[in-house]
């Protein structure tokens, strides 16, 4: 359920942010956010958890949603590359350490911890819908990245079931895996700071296009990446190899969500 928010979340919540402005949409989300921890960490029950995991999904795909137009609102058009690429860093490093971090946590306690861990770290950092219908370029990227997100976190939920269940891994080897991320995430940041210096100089005679030079490697990285993941995922075959795979999987999504 909260996966499901990201996807379609950021469809409302972006445009909204045009008209009533980006503070309103932060501060609003980051209570939301913070405080349904609470019900998730005292769930007895299914119900409670996928409708908290639902709202806290929602508030939570701000930080996704409207990060873009806080960076345009900061820098100026040519100065944008080194902020963005360090934001999508952070992003997806993140998420690739959360398990490496908290995976333990859950094999010798209980979730539980972990959301109340959460509870405690996200307390203490406590345009209109039509122009995505209008703009087919915004829609394109959209629907694009969107996609990439989805990819994403099948791929999270995976790496149990391929390390674990094909090569015998532990849950704290399993969650290991997942630094995966965060050299991918290192690997994007360094090619596209790379391809920020042919924005810089072809920026005057191309226009914003100049930006895509990272999204043209991304697009390649993407389907390699996930080609390599799927079909060495054998027990015949050396762990090491869809390792690899996830790790150009997660470099590409990281240079199509910095696109």
């Amino acid at each position: 359920m909260f996966i499901l928010t990201f996807g379609f979340a950021p469809l409302i919540l972006a445009p909204l942010s045009e008209v009533f402005g980006r503070s309103w949409i932060y501060l609003g989300s980051a209570w939301v956010f913070c405080l349904f921890f609470i019900p998730q960490a005292l769930a007895t029950n299914l119900p409670t958890m996928l409708i908290s995991r639902f709202i806290s999904g929602i508030a939570g795909s701000t930080a996704v949603s409207l990060v873009g137009g806080s960076i345009s609102d900061v820098w100026a058009d040519h100065e944008r590359g080194l902020p963005m690429a360090l934001f999508s860093f952070a992003a997806f490093a993140a998420t690739g350490l959360g398990p490496v971090i908290f995976g333990p946590v859950e094999y010798h306690y209980d979730f539980r911890y972990i959301t109340w861990i959460l509870f405690g770290v996200s307390g203490a950092f406590a345009a209109t819908l039509p122009m995505l219908f209008t703009e087919p370029v915004l829609f394109s990227f959209s629907l694009w990245i969107g996609v990439v997100w989805a990819v994403l976190y099948l791929e999270l939920e995976s790496v149990n079931l391929v390390f674990g269940g094909i090569y015998g891994f532990n849950l704290e080897q399993s969650s290991a895996v997942f630094t995966t991320q965060v050299v991918g995430a290192g690997f994007g940041l360094a090619i596209d700071l790379y391809c920020d210096t042919h924005y810089k100089k072809q920026v005057s005679r191309r226009g914003p296009e100049a930006r895509l030079y990272s999204a043209m490697v991304g697009g390649c990285c993407l389907p390699i990446g996930a080609f390599l993941y799927t079909f060495t995922a054998y027990k015949c075959i050396h762990w090491i190899l869809p390792a690899m795979g996830l790790t150009i999987l997660y470099t590409g999504m990281q240079l199509v969500y910095l696109s």
